[in-house]
C-alpha cells in the first residue's frame, strides 16, 4: 500500500550572533542612549531609580542588537514523504 504522509514541523526563528553588524550595533546604542539620556536619573535614591535606569539600558542593548543582528528561520515547515505504510523517515530535523 502506497501512502503520503505529512509531517508538520515548527519553524523556529533564531539570531546567530556572528552574524551581528556591529557597526550598525554601535550605531543603533548610541542613537538609543543618547535619546534616553534625558530619562536616565543622576542620582539613585530608590530601588525604582535603580531598576528604570537599568530597563532603559536592557531596552537600548536588545533594541540595538535586534536591528543589527538578521533574525534565521529553522525548519521547512510541511515536510511530505511517500512511501509505503510505516517506511522510515530520514534526515528529519
Amino acid at each position: 500500500m502506497y501512502t503520503s504522509k505529512c509531517i508538520d514541523m515548527e519553524i523556529k526563528t533564531y539570531r546567530n550572533p556572528r552574524l551581528t553588524n556591529w557597526a550598525l550595533y554601535n550605531e543603533e546604542l548610541d542613537d538609543r542612549l543618547g535619546t534616553s539620556v534625558q530619562s536616565i536619573p543622576t542620582e539613585y535614591i530608590s530601588t525604582e531609580d535603580i531598576e528604570k535606569t537599568l530597563t532603559i539600558i536592557n531596552d537600548s542593548l536588545m533594541s540595538a542588537y535586534e536591528k543589527s543582528c538578521p533574525l534565521k528561520k529553522e525548519g521547512l515547515g510541511k515536510v511530505h514523504h511517500g512511501g509505503t505504510e510505516g517506511s522510515a523517515y530520514f534526515n528529519r530535523g
